[in-house]
């Protein structure tokens, strides 16, 4: 309804109805309705044309009318106390139907949000009706009195004369003093059923009209006829009056009585037939037009002319001014209503009211009662210009005088008055702030009556901008209201504000979230749960997932208590259940957060007849998005780290396996609709399993139980077969999550029979009282050029399950998980099957690490006894026939090296009876996490789904560092041939310590001794310890290896000399180290596979950088490499230091020495479990040794008799070496013909030949220079020269120097000589 038609039906012409009570009998026993209810729907008239001219000369007309209908002794006002009461009962019948109001987020998406929610509207309305009635307002009471008899009665006219006298008064009107008329019709009733016998003549209704007309007045009366109608029928008028009835409050007023008639079975009007209806209507817009509505037509011209006598005129201006204070008392008026010239109509006399009964108004009296009538009275009649001026007057009157409350009430008018002329919004809304403002209290006012004023102005200024599109002038007023109300009331503002806000443009949602909690909160604190469970539903959307916490559990923590009082367990456990999530509340919070939902979970179990389905539980968290799905089909894993390892990397060695196997499918067709149907389906293997893995966290700081967690899955069976029980095993698992704790969990499910399975999501039991249920959510798959893409990305849950068929079992036994670095550890790798014998079985190892023997036996028994039945002995014979061959190096992942061994297409294995085993040995060289890659190929005897399968294998051992070797080879000072070798050796062990056992030679032609000398052994401390008792217990073994037998505690150093012998000549290429031949023992296999690996990778680095560089610089290098060749030292090579051949062009390097560098070999024993373990030492390169060694030797103590003879004479020889893999020309030159020599024709690599200072303490005698021509590789040349000495003592020579060359490769140098010493004594 707009607000203009609710303004002329609220402020509309009353008419007390005065009732006989036999014609409320012949209403309410057939119908159920008072006669005051059967008159209203009959009240309203729009269809009327009715001229009025009230005040001056222009007249309008009246288009429609509403005429209001009261009983007499209902027309005051309910006491406060009785009103609120009346109000609560309102909101109290709605709560019973408020499952029926939108959801108000969704109406807020489809942008179909109401005005107002259903319940408003009542209240509005009855709130506005429980303050009619006031004594300053003068619009509520009666401008005409209709007395309704019933046409039985034998004298209607004296009848009518007495029920006139005795009739009760409005308390308005009780007490007082004649004041204006109050215009008097009569209703003659008349019961039109039939009568068992015919009335006599003198009592028809008709005669009884005209007695009335005659005794009363022809305008003045008229008659109805009802119930001529079927009873027996249900009523089909009855809607009629349903929004015309109101409930009665508690002690009667606001226009109901007390009580009401009981509702007839057929429902309201079962008597009334259409006639009956037309009849009384006519008759209601007869007395309107001809009697009302030139009734009140006349009292506005009368009360004009009052106010014009008393308000007009200088005299009356200054009398106004001087005594405005002063009461004055105006005469009676008395006077007859005509109308077109009818017979005047008797009138009952208005009585000047008494003190006002409501204490919020002062009394009417005098002038200031004058214009309130006046304006009342032309707004009745919609004189809307005639009353907006009278109330300007009266409010400045009101204004002068401070009475505030009378003023509020003619502002609140005018904003009515101003809204009907037509006047501008912000005119209409300042009346109606302005009167707020004057109805609120005051900080020391006590009176709290003027506050249900104050709020009905807000409410008509909200209903008027919202109409007008000023929702938020309508928001505003409605806070201002609630703030002074009570908690019902109050909630009721909040709510309707909140809804304004959302009308806003955007909808202001998360503050009309907070006024609809605000209002959950006032509901809740007067007892009004439903209401307030509904306000906290309709937000609850609002704030999940705002991070907004506390408001959200304070939202359920309510409405699951709530619920749970009321006894609707599912909300409580719905409610409770969005509690869990709860981070930032303390953990004694949480717990009982917890506990509070368990128990409503109980409750609703034990309350339903069937099982509790699952519930959507918020914990633990659950990644959906992202599971892992492992399994097994062509492809098999042995364990979890076998399949941590890269896909590509597996691929690579299977390559090795299968050169010529499928590629797979190109980016041809990798975006195809047919290529990307199959995609979506991965094979697996019945009988096999599956494991999903997810992801579950705690986010809570107190332990979760999760019990009977597994996996959700479906099997359709092939149509053949029958029966799908039992298809599927899944795993339960039980995890319990710490606080904050995040952890992968795996599960696992076997299909049965061949299908197709689907997985779907995961089930788990919380404290073992509520099941949860998740569906993995997947982004759905894409058709295009990134499909397959997509689909690498995406977990599998479609699979084809394939019949079951033969696997392969592998079990590497006895390696520990953790072993010191360069251990040897002896194992045994047990081979066995399930499901049926597997054959043609391949290995590929790609670590150097490990050592598989094929020729030992294949008894299941530890030790290496021969088979003794002959199915065994061909087993044997079968596996020693097989081949384990070496594989490229540029093939491997790793870059290391991989051997496949292949034990036949005639060996299987049958089940654990035919189970065989084979010994291994391991021997890590690196410490960290080492992971051993093998690689399995077997062919399944049955099943024609897979031709063969691949088991992949992965092995962890944590290898921790044991010892650091660090080796020093130089020349030896006093000798050409040999070297000396200083071993330096650190114990990297926490706490077990070391034996050393021996230290041996593998490299072809060297020789390896003890030095004689002591060494001295220094731990990391600085603590020495003495290493003589070693040196000299050590003894040679054979040339190869020298025995130690020396302890090294933890964490302390040793230091060990050695002298090497190299070869004599350059080895022949039946002596260089085989890399194709077996070793005798492990650990001699061991070092010649690690010597092979060192090599390939160098050659590899090498051929990898000379393809990187382009040719026109590739000659330029060669040339730069092949000229600061010379300067090449080799470098003591360590477990963790890079050999010289790393470098590039280290291969042409390592082939410039003659004899090469040695390798070595330290055996060592564990002093705790008496494990062995070898230390290799590779390419041990020599340290400051030139191309060519020389050494002077002679006598270094002379007696010489200087006085017989002045010189001394004395013979040396110059020793050289060539140490060089080729030939080289060179020449020594002695003395100081070194000056001369700066313009030689060839110079040395290192800048040429250095000055030799002038000596005259000795002289060279004889040839200056020797020149060696061709010296070849490892051989020795000596030169015999002479010296002469001039004196006594200590000479020291060192004035000479070599010169050499080599053509192939291009390389030179030169040498200086070591100082060699002669002492000269006296001769007696």
């Amino acid at each position: 309804m707009e607000f203009r038609a609710q303004t002329l039906e609220n402020i509309s012409p009353v008419v007390m109805v005065v009732a006989s009570p036999e014609a409320e009998a012949i209403c309410q026993s057939q119908n159920g309705l008072t006669v005051t209810d059967l008159l209203r729907p009959h009240g309203f008239f729009h269809h009327l044309s009715v001229p009025v001219r009230t005040v001056g000369e222009q007249s309008y007309r009246i288009k429609e009318m509403r005429l209001r209908f009261y009983e007499a002794s209902a027309m005051y006002q309910p006491a406060p106390k009785a009103a609120d009461d009346h109000l609560r009962n309102v909101l109290s019948n709605a709560a019973k139907n408020v499952a029926d109001t939108p959801d108000l987020l969704a109406a807020i998406k489809k942008g179909e949000v109401p005005d107002a929610l259903p319940w408003f509207k009542k209240y509005r309305e009855e709130y506005m009706r429980m303050l009619r009635f006031s004594d300053n307002e003068t619009f509520d009471h009666p401008v005409a009195c209709l007395l309704v008899l019933s046409a039985s009665e034998p004298n209607v006219v004296q009848a009518a004369e007495e029920m006139f006298q005795t009739m009760p008064l409005p308390p308005a009107m009780r007490d007082s003093s004649p004041q204006s008329p109050v215009l008097r019709h009569h209703l003659l009733l008349h019961d039109d059923r039939p009568q068992p016998a015919a009335p006599p003549p003198d009592s028809q209704p008709e005669g009884k009209l005209a007695q009335m007309k005659e005794g009363l007045g022809d305008g003045a009366c008229s008659l109805v006829r009802i119930n001529s109608g079927d009873k027996q029928r249900k009523s089909t008028l009855a809607g009629l009056w349903h929004s015309q009835i109101r409930s009665p409050v508690d002690g009667g007023g606001a226009g109901e009585p007390s009580s009401k008639p009981s509702v007839p079975e057929q429902g309201y009007g079962a008597a009334l037939s259409t006639s009956d209806l037309d009849g009384l209507k006519r008759s209601m817009e007869d007395f309107a037009v001809r009697a009302l509505i030139p009734h009140l037509e006349g009292k506005v011209r009368s009360l004009s002319q009052q106010v014009a006598l008393t308000r007009k005129g200088f005299k009356n201006q200054i009398k106004t001014l001087l005594w405005r204070n002063r009461s004055a008392t105006s005469s009676a008026i008395l006077s007859s209503a005509t109308s077109n010239g009818q017979a005047e109509t008797p009138a009952t006399p208005m009585r000047t009211p008494r003190a006002s009964t409501t204490g919020v108004f002062s009394s009417l009296s005098g002038s200031q009662a004058q214009l309130r009538q006046l304006a009342d009275a032309a707004f009745l009649i919609q004189d809307f210009e005639t009353a907006a001026s009278t109330l300007r007057t009266l409010a400045v009157d009101y204004r002068s005088e401070k009475l505030w409350h009378s003023y509020a009430s003619v502002q609140e008018l005018l904003g009515l008055a101003t809204f009907m002329t037509g006047a501008s919004m912000q005119e209409v809304m300042t009346h109606f702030k302005e009167a707020f403002q004057r109805f609120s209290p005051g900080e020391r006012d006590t009176n709290r009556d003027g506050v249900r004023y104050a709020t009905r102005s807000m409410l008509l200024l909200a209903q008027y901008a919202s109409l007008h599109g000023q929702w938020a002038e309508a928001h505003q007023a409605l806070m201002r209201a609630h703030l002074q109300e009570e908690e019902g009331r109050a909630a009721v503002l909040l709510e309707q504000a909140a809804l304004c806000l959302l009308h806003h443009q955007p909808p202001c949602i998360r503050r009309f979230a907070f006024h609809f909690v605000l209002a959950g909160l006032r509901y809740n604190s007067c007892n009004l749960r439903n209401l307030g469970r509904h306000a906290y539903r309709q937000v609850v959307g609002v704030y999940e997932g705002r991070q907004w916490a506390f408001i959200e559990e304070h939202l359920h923590d309510v409405l699951g208590k709530q619920s749970k009082a009321a006894g609707d367990l599912h909300g409580a456990v719905r409610h409770f259940l969005a509690m869990l999530p709860c981070p930032r509340s303390p953990p004694s919070w949480q717990t009982f957060y917890l506990r509070q939902f368990l128990d409503a979970a109980t409750q609703l179990a034990a309350s339903c007849k069937e099982e509790l389905g699952p519930l959507d539980l918020p914990l633990p968290l659950v990644n959906m998005r992202h599971p892992q799905v492992f399994y097994d089909n062509q492809t098999c894993h042995a364990n979890g780290a076998a399949r941590a390892v890269p896909g590509s990397q597996w691929r690579r060695l299977e390559s090795l396996l299968l050169p010529g196997g499928d590629a797979g499918p190109n980016w041809l067709d990798a975006g195809s609709k047919a290529n990307l149907a199959s995609l979506q389906n991965e094979v697996c293997v019945a009988g096999e399993a599956v494991t999903v893995a997810v992801q579950l966290s705690n986010p809570l700081g107190i332990p979760l139980v999760i019990s009977r967690l597994s996996v959700l899955a479906h099997l359709d069976p092939l149509e053949e077969q029958e029966g799908s029980a039992g298809s599927i095993l899944a795993e339960e698992v039980e995890v319990t999550l710490a606080a904050g704790e995040a952890r992968e969990v795996r599960l696992q499910l076997r299909p049965q029979m061949a299908g197709s399975l689907t997985i779907r999501g995961i089930t788990w039991t919380l404290s073992d009282i509520a099941r949860g249920e998740r569906i993995f959510k997947l982004p759905a798959a894409r058709h295009g050029s990134r499909a397959s893409r997509d689909h690498l990305r995406q977990p599998k849950l479609l699979f084809k399950v394939i019949p079951s068929a033969p696997l392969l079992q592998v079990d590497l036994q006895g390696l520990p998980g953790s072993v010191p670095e360069g251990a040897l550890v002896q194992g045994r790798l047990h081979l066995s099957s399930r499901g049926g014998p597997v054959s043609n079985i391949r290995l590929l190892a790609a670590e150097p690490h490990l050592l598989l023997d094929l020729s030992a036996s294949l008894a299941n028994s530890a030790d290496d006894t021969l088979p003794s039945s002959a199915e065994e002995r061909d087993r044997t014979a079968q596996a020693e026939s097989t081949a384990s061959f070496r594989l490229p190096q540029a093939n491997v992942p790793n870059k290391g090296q991989a051997f496949i061994t292949s034990w036949g297409s005639g060996f299987s294995v049958d089940g654990q009876a035919g189970a065989c085993s084979w010994p291994v040995c391991f021997h890590p060289r690196l410490s960290g996490r080492l992971l051993l890659h093998l690689l399995w190929y077997f062919e399944p005897s049955s099943g024609e789904d897979l031709k063969f399968r691949m088991l992949r294998m992965v092995h962890e051992v944590e290898v921790v560092p044991s010892l650091d070797c660090r080796a020093q080879l130089i020349p030896a000072p006093d000798d050409l041939h040999t070297y000396l070798l200083r071993l330096q050796i650190n114990s990297l062990q926490e706490a077990e310590g070391l034996e050393l056992q021996q230290l041996a030679c593998s490299s072809p032609g060297w020789h390896l001794e003890p030095l004689t000398s002591p060494a001295q052994a220094d731990s990391s401390s600085g603590s020495e310890l003495p290493s003589e008792s070693a040196a000299n217990r050590a003894r040679s073994i054979g040339s190869r290896a020298v025995r130690l037998q020396q302890a090294l505690p933890a964490k302390l150093q040793a230091l060990l000399y050695f002298r090497l012998h190299p070869p004599a000549q350059p080895l022949p290429a039946q002596l260089q180290p085989d890399t194709g031949q077996a070793a005798e023992d492990a650990a001699a296999r061991f070092h010649l596979q690690g010597k092979q690996l060192r090599l390939a990778q160098a050659q590899a680095a090498h051929d990898r950088q000379q393809a990187s560089q382009p040719k026109q610089k590739q000659k330029q290098k060669e040339r730069q490499e092949a000229d600061t060749a010379v300067q090449i030292q080799a470098s003591t090579a360590s477990s963790n230091a890079a050999p010289p051949s790393s470098a590039p062009g280290a291969v042409q390097a390592s082939q410039r020495w003659a004899g090469g560098a040695p390798d070595l070999s330290l055996h060592w024993l564990s002093s705790h479990d008496h494990l062995p373990g070898t230390h290799h030492l590779y390419e041990c390169w020599p340290q400051g040794m030139a191309g060519v060694q020389m050494v002077l030797r002679g006598a270094s103590d002379i007696q010489h008799n200087f006085a017989a003879q002045p010189l001394c004479r004395v013979q040396l020889q110059l020793s050289l070496r060539n140490c060089l893999a080729a030939e080289v020309a060179a020449v020594a030159t002695f003395g100081s013909t070194l000056q001369d020599e700066a313009s030689a024709s060839w110079t040395a690599a290192d800048g040429g030949a250095a000055d030799v200072p002038a000596c005259h303490t000795h002289i060279w005698c004889g040839r200056k220079q020797a020149h060696i021509a061709a010296l070849p590789s490892g051989a020795v040349h000596h030169i015999a020269v002479e010296v002469m000495l001039t004196s006594e003592g200590m000479h020291e020579l060192n004035d000479f120097q070599l010169r050499w060359k080599c053509s192939v490769p291009q390389l030179s140098g030169t040498c200086h000589g070591k100082p060699h010493f002669i002492r000269i004594s006296s001769q007696p």
